[in-house]
This record gives C-alpha cells, sequence and structure tokens, in this order.
C-alpha cells in the first residue's frame, strides 16, 4: 500500500475569507480524532483552500467529499508532477499563481530519488513504471507468500504467547510487512535493519519536518541506493526467487528502465508500496477498531471458529474504510477545472482527504458505525484511478491472515486498560505507534 504524501511546513494565508478558518493539517486535533473536523469541513465548504504542509506550496485545495474525490482521482487533468508549479524566495500565494519557497537543500537528495518512484510520476513515465512493477508484482507472487505469512504471523505470536501482554505495533503491526516484504524483495537477512533504519528516517518526515530530519532522510536514501546497487549487480550474476531478480531480469530483457528507476522504486516498495508504513497503519488501526468494537469482534470470531472466511473480506473493506492509513493523498492540476462550485487553477495543488471521503454520509450510511457486515464500501483507502495502490494485494492478504490466526489463538485480546493508545504525529499519515493489549 502505497502512501502518497509528503511535506514541509510552510503557510499563507487564505485567499478569500470563507466560512470556516483556512484549514490547517497541522492542527492538533487531527491527531487524535480528525473526524468531526471534516463532516465540518465536509458540510460548509466540501472544496475548500485552505494551508498546506506540501513540500513546495504554500496553500493547497482540500476535497472533503467523496463524489468530488472520484470525479479528482479518476481524471487525467490531475497528476502527481508538477507541470506550471513555480517556485520563488517567498511571498503570498493565492489558488493559481504557485509560488513558494523553494525545497530546502537538506531535502533536495531525497526528492531527486522520490520523484522516480512510480507513485509520483504520470503517464506515459508512470504507464512504463507501472507495468513493469505488475508484470514483477503479479497475483501469483502475492499469492506465493501466503504460506509463508501465515508461518511469520505465528512466529510472532510464539514470541509473546507466555507473556499475556504485548505491544501490538511493535510486537506484530511492525515486524509483519517487515518480514514479508524482506523476504519477498529478497533482501539479504543481515541487511533488514539497516533498511528499517533507513526506512524509519523516511517515515519521520511529517507536516512539520526540521531540516535535519530531511538531511537524515536525505543521507538514508543515498545509503540505501548504494546497498541497492550492490545487490541488483548481483542479482544479474546469479537471479534468485525474487522481486528483485524478476526486476533485474525483466529490464535485461528490454524493459525501459534505467537503473536508478529501478533502486529508487525498489526502495519505494520497501518502505511505502507494497511494505510498511501504510501496512502497519492497517493492521493496527483496524485491530484497534475491532477492540473498541467488541460486538464486532465477536462476529468474527464466530465466523471464523465456524469455518466461514466470508466475513473477513467486508470486515478487511471496513476496516480500511473506517480508520484509513492514508488520510490525505495530493494531486497537481494541469489545466483550469471546476470542482464543487470552484475554479481550481492550472499550477495548483490538491489535497483529497480520502479520511473525509470515507466517512461521506452520501457514500457510507451511518459512516461514523464500525460495521464488519457493510457490502456498498466503495472507499478510497487504496486509492482511485492510475495511482490506485500497487500493494494492495498484498496488504490485504496480509490483513486477512493476520486477523484471522489472532482471533484464532487470542479470542480474549483486549485493551489493557492501565495504558492508552498513542496515535503518531503526522495527520497526512493515520497510524498507532503504541497500542498495549492483553490476552
Amino acid at each position: 500500500m502505497a502512501p502518497e504524501t509528503n511535506i514541509i511546513d510552510y503557510e499563507t494565508t487564505a485567499p478569500t475569507a470563507g466560512r470556516l478558518a483556512p484549514f490547517d493539517p497541522k492542527t492538533p486535533e487531527l491527531l487524535l480524532d480528525p473526524y468531526p473536523m471534516f463532516h465540518r469541513y465536509r458540510a460548509c465548504e466540501p472544496v475548500h483552500w485552505g494551508l498546506s504542509g506540501l513540500a513546495g506550496y504554500a496553500g493547497a485545495w482540500y476535497i472533503f467529499r467523496h463524489a468530488d474525490a472520484v470525479a479528482i482521482l479518476r481524471d487525467n487533468r490531475f497528476g502527481k508532477e508538477r507541470r506550471g508549479v513555480k517556485f520563488s524566495s517567498g511571498g503570498q500565494r493565492t489558488p493559481g499563481s504557485p509560488a513558494a519557497p523553494p525545497i530546502p537543500e537538506a531535502a533536495k537528495p531525497f526528492f531527486m530519488t522520490a520523484r522516480n518512484w512510480v507513485v509520483h510520476r504520470d503517464p506515459p513515465s508512470h504507464t512504463r513504471l507501472r507495468s513493469l512493477m505488475n508484470a514483477a508484482f503479479t497475483h501469483r507472487a502475492v499469492e506465493r507468500m501466503r504460506p509463508r505469512v501465515e508461518e511469520m504471523v505465528h512466529m510472532l505470536l510464539d514470541r509473546v504467547a507466555d507473556r499475556g501482554e504485548m505491544d501490538f505495533i511493535a510486537d506484530f503491526a511492525y515486524p509483519l510487512p517487515v518480514l514479508v516484504i524482506t523476504e519477498m524483495l529478497g533482501l539479504p537477512d543481515e541487511d533488514r535493519p539497516r533498511f528499517e533504519r533507513w526506512s524509519q528516517d523516511l517515515q519521520a518526515i511529517d507536516l512539520k519536518t526540521t531540516e535535519e530530519t530531511w538531511r537524515q532522510a536525505s543521507h538514508s536514501i543515498e545509503e540505501a541506493k548504494a546497498t541497492l546497487y550492490d545487490l541488483i549487480a548481483e542479482r544479474r550474476c546469479q537471479p534468485r526467487d525474487d522481486l528483485i531478480s524478476d526486476l533485474v531480469q525483466l529490464q535485461g530483457q528490454g524493459a525501459e528502465i534505467s537503473d536508478e528507476e529501478l533502486v529508487a522504486n525498489i526502495f519505494f516498495l520497501f518502505f511505502a508500496g507494497a511494505g510498511l508504513e501504510t501496512t502497519v497503519g492497517f493492521i493496527g488501526n483496524g485491530a484497534l477498531a475491532l477492540l473498541q468494537h467488541p460486538e464486532q469482534m465477536s462476529l468474527l470470531t464466530k465466523a471464523l471458529v465456524a469455518n466461514d472466511t466470508s466475513l473477513m473480506a467486508t470486515a478487511v473493506d471496513e476496516m480500511l474504510r473506517f480508520e484509513s492509513p492514508v488520510q490525505m493523498t495530493n494531486r497537481t492540476a494541469f489545466e483550469d477545472v471546476e470542482i464543487g462550485g470552484q475554479t481550481i487553477r492550472s499550477g495548483d495543488s490538491v489535497l483529497v482527504v480520502l479520511g473525509a471521503t470515507n466517512r461521506d454520509p452520501e457514500a457510507f450510511p451511518d459512516p461514523d458505525r464500525f460495521d464488519i457486515n457493510r457490502h456498498q464500501n466503495r472507499h478510497h483507502a487504496f486509492g482511485l484511478g492510475p495511482h490506485y495502490c500497487l500493494g494492495a494485494p498484498l496488504g490485504r492478504l496480509e490483513g486477512e491472515v493476520a486477523f484471522r490466526i489472532l482471533l484464532e489463538r487470542l479470542p480474549n485480546l483486549a485493551l489493557r486498560a492501565d495504558a492508552l493508545p498513542q496515535w503518531g504525529n503526522n495527520a497526512a499519515i493515520r497510524s498507532l505507534k503504541s497500542l498495549p493489549v492483553s490476552f
């Protein structure tokens, strides 16, 4: 599951006075419970010009309504690249006149690599890279991981079985996708801690990123690239049954991808596209939703006891909708477009607030109710359109396997009364830092 966020602290004022204050993604209330605020903006200003944390922009259009999100995410007049965006040394920013402080010097190595990620490219480059990634990241490649994912889940639970309690994030939700994507890519076990550290340095990028954070992220991505160049050279000589070998083989057969693009996207798969940040959020957020709604957890447990796995698919979708790991995804307007009565000008930044669109009452009856039997569930947790998450099949598989085995082995799983869940500090990625549980 791929994060589509980013994120420097640039501020501006709203171009015109509205009924609501300019939406600010750094508002502390968004970290604890963003949904009341989302409901207010959706009801009053569903297409709203507010403050922006997006690198290179000082303001953005926020989209809070499901129908508007569908229109934008499927419209080729919006994309991920910054066509026509002008950077300046400062000044006021209004819709239609892209101007913002330049990207900090410390952040440039990160952005030079991240711009090659498939998630940040538009056709024809996106089409070229996406077809290559899809060729290696097939349904077969994902499904063949199912037995290993089951083994990994059991192994992680075996480690804590005698303790009677654990931090669900540190002991389970985080290590599981690390183990899965490391094996799928074919990364050496001895390199795993380094890839984890490099990934964590990138995950530290949030709406309040400092120059030191950018410097560390840039340093880590350069170290990761150096390691991956060596691994690619090794796989050319000695291919194995893993994703890196598959991608190298496709390149050798004439696939149009440079070594720089190949390295960047292999690291992207580890960092976000199929591995860590959003999958940790999905499994952790889903567990919290079940624990806070014991009647729903009981329904799912009873179905599994009866060997009925049909409820798991709808339960997974409801977890993704109810607490979407990716709360915001960005686009840039390539030409003037009217959405929801507002004219979005060419070059304007657009942030589709997935956390809000997935709780839109026009699309989801009683949207604040967690219902694992919800069948009409057209959520946007994996995005929509050409940038639909490449890692969605793997994320679903990990979730289905994890929750099935969890509920089978730990039927008395409960929140610890003496410790509270702790949310991360990035409003664009909704993920728990800690979830103390007992069993």
